[in-house]
C-alpha cells in the first residue's frame, strides 16, 4: 500500500500534474495567481513549492492555485492517483473513499470511537453545507420532473381512430400523475427554501421555470419570491 504523504505534499502533486497537463510554468502561473489576486505567489514562491523546498501552502494560496489551475479544491487535498489512502492529519490516515466523502461535506469525519454524538455534532455543524446539497438535490429532482413532463405532453397523438379516446385518457392520466410527483417535489423545495433562510442562508433565487410551475399547480413560492 502507497504511503499517502501529508496534505501539504499531496496538494504539490496536484499542482505539479494540473502544470504538466495544462502547460504551465512558473511564470505564467504566478502572473495568473497576481491577476487573481495573489502577487505573493511569484514566480520564485511557485518554484519552491514545486520543488518541495516550501513545506507549507496557505489557505489563501491553495484557493488561488484551485482557481488558476481550474482544480476542484478538495481534490487537490488527496492523493487520488498516487494512493487508496488518504492523511487528514499528521496521525489519521483513513481510506480515500472516507476522505473524500468528509472533504465534500457527504459524511461526518472518519474516526475508530465515532458515537451518536460525534454524529450529531456533524449534523449540526455541518447545516450550512448539507443545507445547500440537499437544495441542489431537490431542484434538480423537480426539473428532471419538468423534463419529463415536457416531453409526455409534446408526444404526438393520433387524430383520430378507434381508440383515440382512450389514448387520450391515458395520456391525460400521465400527466396528472406527473403533475401530482411534481407538485410534491416542489412543495418540498418550497419548505427547504425556506428552511434556509430561517438558518439565515442565502440560497440563489429560485429558477423562473419552477416557480411557473409552482404557480401553476398552486404551490407557495418560498418566501420573498411573490411575483
Amino acid at each position: 500500500m502507497t504511503d499517502p504523504g501529508s496534505v501539504t505534499e499531496a496538494l504539490i502533486a496536484a499542482v505539479r500534474e494540473a502544470r504538466d497537463r495544462d502547460g504551465w510554468n512558473a511564470r505564467t502561473l504566478a502572473q495568473a495567481c497576481a491577476a487573481a489576486g495573489m502577487p505573493s505567489l511569484d514566480q520564485s514562491t511557485i518554484t519552491n513549492i514545486l520543488n518541495n523546498r516550501r513545506q507549507r501552502i496557505g489557505v489563501d494560496e491553495w484557493l488561488t492555485l484551485a482557481y488558476v489551475l481550474n482544480l476542484p479544491p478538495a481534490q487537490m487535498l488527496l492523493p487520488l492517483t498516487s494512493s487508496d489512502r488518504a492523511r487528514l492529519t499528521p496521525g489519521v490516515v483513513v481510506d480515500q473513499e472516507a476522505a473524500l466523502r468528509w472533504l465534500l461535506g457527504q459524511t461526518s469525519a472518519p474516526r475508530p470511537d465515532s458515537d451518536l454524538e460525534h454524529e450529531l455534532r456533524w449534523a449540526r455543524n455541518g447545516a450550512p453545507l448539507l443545507g445547500w446539497q440537499e437544495l441542489w438535490q431537490l431542484t434538480g429532482y423537480a426539473k428532471g420532473l419538468l423534463r419529463e413532463r415536457e416531453a409526455a405532453a409534446s408526444r404526438p397523438l393520433p387524430d383520430e381512430g378507434k381508440y383515440l379516446e382512450m389514448l387520450l385518457k391515458v395520456h391525460q392520466n400521465e400527466l396528472e400523475a406527473i403533475d401530482r410527483r411534481l407538485r410534491t417535489a416542489l412543495l418540498t423545495l418550497t419548505e427547504h427554501y425556506d428552511r434556509m433562510h430561517e438558518q439565515q442562508l442565502s440560497p440563489p433565487a429560485c429558477e423562473p421555470m419552477l416557480l411557473d410551475e409552482m404557480d401553476r399547480l398552486e404551490v407557495p413560492r418560498p418566501k420573498g419570491m411573490s411575483k
